[in-house]
């Protein structure tokens, strides 16, 4: 599952790096951001293996066990 918060910074860096957009902290919309990830995670649209073939072809990173 580590894949959901990389696939998060991959994503939204540029908006984690304001210090604080409508109130909130970088951490609490971090947090938001993945919610929303893992949230279409467990509803079927999309899957780990999806997440993890994006950032092996988009950021280089592969997960191993």
């Amino acid at each position: 599952m580590l894949a959901i918060p990389a696939i998060v910074l991959r994503d939204q860096y540029a908006k984690l790096m304001k210090k604080e957009v409508d109130g909130k902290g970088r951490v609490e919309r971090f947090c938001e951001m993945c919610l929303t990830v893992f949230d279409q995670f467990e509803q079927g649209q999309i899957t780990v293996e999806e997440l993890k073939t994006t950032l092996k072809q988009d950021a280089g990173i592969e997960f191993k066990k």
